[in-house]
């Protein structure tokens, strides 16, 4: 039996894969800024930005510190996800 995961990605939207296909597959970027990238069959989240890796503390302190931002600092920011957030 497989688990199942569903998989957000900037290149292919939402897709539900196996286990093995999200783990093997040749999805470059996983990320998502409004809910988990991954949501796993066992009720196992993860969060991605930019392909790196949140557990949800961190993914929602990482959130709210861009939300602070005034909108100077949000434009200038190099990370793109950050300068479109809204």
């Amino acid at each position: 039996m497989y688990l199942y995961v569903t998989v957000y990605t900037k290149e292919y939207g939402k897709q539900e894969l196996s286990n093995y296909e999200a783990i093997y597959s040749r999805i470059s970027t996983f990320h998502r800024e409004d809910g988990p990238a991954l949501e796993w069959s066992d009720g196992t989240d993860e969060w991605f930005l930019d392909g790196k890796s949140y557990f949800k503390d961190s993914y929602c302190k990482m959130i709210q510190e861009v939300k602070d931002m005034d909108i100077a600092m949000r434009l200038t920011d190099p990370r793109k996800w950050v300068r479109e957030f809204k």
